[in-house]
């Protein structure tokens, strides 16, 4: 059966290291999205904002990627290559901030953030020897969480298409 437990560090406390590598990491691409929204001068479309923060989770998605497959073993780098849950947290931030951006509402905004943050703590947990030491038999549930991902970056895709042809989606009325 393969291993798929690369992520998280193995120490008995993997929850808790989970829980704030997760937050930290979305904390890091929040943080470089809105510093780079604040560089720039104009307002932005809630497309804008979807787009900007899926390219900054995408590149570190990637930074990751190549930083967990150096000397790892072939099928881990094949999963790390498939995978690209980043993507699919920065959409999901992205789309709820830009959402609640331009209708003002400020659980909107947070709403993305809180999801990507669960969804990430719970993918990494999923890979740590504290959760295949609950029961073997779930190692599907990391594999049903890269699913949902590529489901999710495919909805963006949709999104992206649809939204570029409608005004409520491309208005520049957002201020960084």
């Amino acid at each position: 059966m393969l291993r798929c437990y690369y992520v998280v560090d193995h120490s008995n406390n993997s929850k808790f290291h989970t829980i704030l590598r997760s937050l930290s990491e979305e904390i890091a691409k929040f943080w470089m999205t809105r510093r780079f929204m604040k560089k720039q001068d104009g307002p932005y479309s809630w497309l804008d904002v979807t787009i900007l923060f899926t390219i900054v989770a995408t590149g570190f998605g990637i930074l990751e990627a190549v930083i967990y497959s150096i000397g790892a073993s072939i099928p881990v780098v094949l999963i790390r290559g498939i995978c690209v849950p980043h993507v699919s947290y920065g959409f999901l931030v992205g789309y709820f901030y830009g959402k609640g951006m331009k209708t003002g509402n400020m659980i909107t905004k947070w709403t993305g953030f809180a999801i990507a943050w669960l969804i990430h703590g719970l993918y990494d947990f999923s890979l740590s020897d504290e959760f295949l030491a609950i029961n073997e038999n779930i190692v599907i549930v990391p594999f049903l969480l890269a699913f949902a991902d590529i489901v999710l970056a495919v909805i963006l895709i949709v999104f992206t298409r649809k939204a570029r042809k409608r005004e409520k989606y491309t208005t520049r009325d957002i201020l960084a």
